[in-house]
């Protein structure tokens, strides 16, 4: 399994961290709803902003991106060193330039 890229750790106040119980919901003819757990395991979803991504590192993330976008790989938690199983959640990688050679971008992630 392949690692995050060594680049800048995100932002500290755009670490956003989430307990994720997915979950199947189902309407019953009384008009119930009936939730279950997909799943015994809650997973955690992180939201990483870089507020100060050097373009190289954004280049570099870019790559990482579009080669895993679809599969798992390990990424350490900057906090607390943790390793995770996870994977990008979305399709889409998100930046615009801040200042010459910076970007603002962000990601989110699932565990596995």
């Amino acid at each position: 399994m392949v690692d995050f890229p060594t680049i800048r750790n995100p932002s500290f106040d755009g670490l956003e961290e989430q307990d994720d119980f997915d979950q199947i919901s189902n309407e019953t003819e009384s008009g119930y709803t009936i939730r279950r757990n997909r799943s015994l395991k809650a997973r955690n979803v992180w939201r990483l902003v870089w507020n100060d991504l050097p373009e190289l590192d954004f280049q570099t993330l870019k790559t990482f991106f579009r080669a895993n976008r679809s599969s798992a790989f390990n990424w350490t938690h900057p906090a607390t060193g943790a390793v995770y199983e996870v994977a990008f959640t979305q399709e889409k990688l998100t930046s615009r330039v801040v200042y010459h050679e910076h970007r603002y971008c962000e990601c989110e992630i699932r565990e596995v």
